[in-house]
């Protein structure tokens, strides 16, 4: 993620890359465990007046792109 900046991945492009849109609840249970010696993070975005938010900021404090946002 810090090589290229990239902080959403298509998914399908990774074992470890899902994307979940519409949950209505406030909570998702993520029961995929990565393999041994594998890393998973984790980012959330909001959804406010039916607009996505951004994936946060990065340690400089810039806003994180969200390359591949929910429809």
């Amino acid at each position: 993620m810090r090589t290229t900046g990239s902080y959403t991945q298509t998914p399908g492009s990774s074992p470890l890359a899902e994307k979940t849109c519409g949950v209505a609840d406030p909570f998702l249970i993520d029961l995929g465990d990565p393999p041994s010696g594998a890393v998973k993070f984790s980012l959330v975005t909001g959804v406010t007046g039916g607009v996505e938010g951004s994936p946060g900021n990065n340690s400089a404090g810039a806003p994180r792109a969200n390359t591949n946002p929910c429809p």
